[in-house]
């Protein structure tokens, strides 16, 4: 087996594993035990600005520190995709 090979098996095998075993989570709504105060009652995110965008890779939020993850809800509810009104969220990707 030729080097490229076992490279692609190396990287693709758990890329293609990890898509099918979590892949069917994409379609899951939205669940309400830590979503609420996370997402969408969450002041930083709505609306959204560079200041809220800064505190989440400076501070922990609810105890946890995940910027990573605040930021791609940043930029999701930044681009309109997130909150539909004052009540909540509309949809999740």
């Amino acid at each position: 087996m030729s080097r490229k090979s076992i490279s692609i098996l190396c990287f693709g095998l758990p890329l293609i594993a990890g898509a099918l075993i979590f892949g069917r989570c994409c379609g899951y709504g939205f669940i309400w035990w830590d979503d609420r105060a996370m997402l969408a009652d969450n002041p930083l995110l709505n609306p959204p600005s560079g200041d809220h965008l800064s505190y989440f890779w400076l501070h922990a939020f609810l105890q946890l520190y995940t910027p990573l993850a605040y930021s791609l809800w940043w930029v999701w509810t930044s681009l309109g995709g997130f909150f539909s009104d004052a009540t909540g969220p509309a949809s999740m990707p």
